[in-house]
């Protein structure tokens, strides 16, 4: 993950670069990984990994 202050100037910036379509299939993968949490922790370990 990424300190709250990085998430918080990142979520800022992206929301006004980014279309409205690809902010709802963001939000759809951020829906999936928390109802798939082993999901979650998989894409973990392969980002920790690299």
């Amino acid at each position: 993950g990424v300190s709250d202050d990085v998430a918080y100037e990142d979520t800022e910036g992206i929301e006004h670069h980014v279309q409205p379509t690809t902010i709802r299939r963001i939000e759809r993968l951020a829906e999936y990984l928390r109802q798939n949490p082993e999901s979650l922790k998989s894409i973990r370990k392969f980002i920790e990994e690299k």
